[in-house]
């Protein structure tokens, strides 16, 4: 069994696994959707609205914005020793927004939160929330919390998680080096140098199986197949942490799982042994 980085920056990650059933690679890309906690607004006092603008609306727009989220910091609002609904500086973050728009018509960006906390922030300054009319003004205060991809999108930390097969692509004896293959090919797997057909990138190959159809020889001189054993996981994250974070966690997420799933059978073995 073995794990390969093949590509990796703070919005993605491509990792090789090789000896693992597919459906325990598949259940990590599920996680990365579903179970890795991140920030997201989730509760919104709305002190002053005279804009054009409903509160729910604001409201809604302030939770899809992605928040900066350290890993370990926080904890979730179930898990924390408060158990208030209100939440506490453990498991909550506040962020104000207090905008007004003078003589002119203004454009309100993310950058405009103010965070009691700089490690959790919006990813970005220049996201638009709303806009504000002369003289319109909006004065709120925004908590976020912890949340999971499962209970709603805004805490979803990977934008993509996908899963594809490892190709493994074969010249025959048969190929004339005609280039149809070359043609068909969108991916830019193949080439022809000096007159030979070339494998130049096979990892693109998103098995379209276009390059076996557009071969003219017989019996076929490319095939195409996928690796039993070996996948290529893909995760872009949204930007509330790296990719390399939400791989990781998303394992950490499964283990525990697994981890409650094997102290409950224990729990209940003993209670069968205890009235056997």
């Amino acid at each position: 069994m073995q794990v390969q980085v093949l590509e990796e920056s703070y919005e993605r990650i491509k990792v090789l696994f090789e000896g693992y059933p597919r459906i325990y690679v598949n259940a990590i890309r599920r996680a990365a959707l579903s179970l890795v906690p991140t920030m997201a607004i989730d509760d919104v006092v709305i002190l002053e609205n005279s804009s054009s603008f409903y509160d729910e609306v604001i409201a809604h727009r302030l939770a899809m914005v992605p928040l900066k989220t350290p890993v370990g910091k926080y904890v979730l609002p179930s898990e924390c020793d408060c158990k208030s609904s209100l939440g506490c500086p453990r498991c909550r973050v506040l962020l104000v927004l207090d905008v007004e728009a003078g003589d002119k018509v203004r454009t309100v960006y993310s950058g405009e939160l103010v965070s009691e906390d700089e490690d959790v922030k919006p990813i970005s300054p220049n996201i638009p929330l709303l806009k504000l009319s002369p003289g319109q003004k909006v004065k709120l205060e925004a908590y976020a919390k912890l949340g999971r991809g499962k209970d709603h999108s805004k805490w979803q930390a990977a934008s993509v998680s996908v899963l594809k097969s490892y190709p493994i692509i074969v010249k025959g004896k048969s190929c004339d080096n005609c280039g149809a293959c070359v043609d068909a090919c969108v991916k830019n797997v193949l080439s022809i140098k000096e007159g030979l057909l070339q494998i130049d990138n096979p990892l693109n190959c998103s098995l379209c199986m276009e390059c076996v159809r557009a071969c003219k020889s017989e019996p076929k001189g490319i095939s195409v197949e996928e690796a039993e054993d070996k996948f290529i996981l893909i995760i872009e994250s949204v930007g509330s942490m790296s990719a390399r974070d939400i791989l990781l966690n998303a394992v950490k997420e499964l283990i525990s799982q697994v981890d409650k799933v094997i102290e409950g059978l224990s729990n209940v073995v003993v209670e069968v042994e205890k009235k056997g």
